[in-house]
């Protein structure tokens, strides 16, 4: 079940799947007006995912999670990357009750690196858990529960190394013949090779000659994965499979 619509104050418009820790955000542009363009270290989050959007879908922006704002970003800064200037915000958030209430958030964007296009950033929720995670919207038909990898591609992995082991100090992260996995609290990140991207995934359309590190993306646990292929096929949306796995591939 998708969170009501809502809306932002810098030009977007989301809804989110949420899981019980996290979610997926779904963002369009809404308001073109209210778009306000990059400054010196004014990064602007309507800009760059309108940019974006001219040229490709899917995984523009990673939600970290916060230890708390003025902690990420002092641990940060002392990793030495490079952090846009501070940024919050409000918006309204409908209840399941209909109710509308007021959430508000302070996010911390990690600076344009070299190769990165992927935007990277902490979210440090400033409301109440519970206006903003809710089970109903917790509840989907597919049977997803959580998420379980964030799957990100590049043509050479160990080129983001450094900047992984900033962003993820004290992470483990491993490197493999495939390219890097990193460990987090409950998923995990694998940043692949383009071999072992079609490996994993045959018939992927990627191209050999972007440098950057871009998102492929992501895998999601399902507590009956017969009840999944089920409603795709319901949907005549083709899928491929191998194992205890199913995915998706992009249009």
């Amino acid at each position: 079940m998708l969170t009501p619509r809502a809306s932002h104050p810098f030009g977007t418009a989301n809804h989110l799947i949420q899981f019980e820790d996290s979610f997926l955000e779904l963002v369009g542009i809404e308001n073109q007006e209210q778009i306000t363009e990059h400054a010196g270290k004014n990064f602007s989050f309507g800009a760059f995912n309108r940019d974006y959007l001219s040229h490709a879908e899917g995984i523009s922006m990673i939600a970290l999670k916060s230890d708390g704002w003025s902690e990420d970003r002092r641990r940060m800064a002392a990793a030495g990357l490079d952090l846009a200037d501070p940024f919050g915000f409000s918006r309204k958030a409908k209840q399941p009750n209909g109710e509308i209430k007021t959430v508000s958030f302070k996010l911390t964007f990690v600076g344009n690196e070299d190769g990165l296009r992927l935007k990277f950033f902490t979210c440090d929720h400033q409301h109440q858990r519970n206006l903003f995670f809710k089970k109903k919207f917790q509840s989907h038909k597919n049977k997803a529960f959580r998420f379980d990898e964030l799957i990100l591609g590049a043509k050479e992995p160990d080129d983001h190394l450094d900047f992984f082991r900033r962003l993820f100090k004290g992470a483990k992260i491993k490197k493999t013949l495939s390219g890097i996995t990193i460990y987090s609290e409950k998923e995990k990140y694998s940043i692949l090779s383009r071999s072992a991207l079609l490996k994993r995934f045959p018939g992927i359309r990627i191209s050999d000659s972007d440098k950057h590190l871009i998102g492929i993306g992501y895998c999601v646990l399902v507590t009956d994965l017969s009840v999944t292929k089920r409603i795709l096929r319901s949907k005549n949306i083709e899928f491929r499979e191998k194992g205890n796995r199913i995915w998706l591939e992009p249009n």
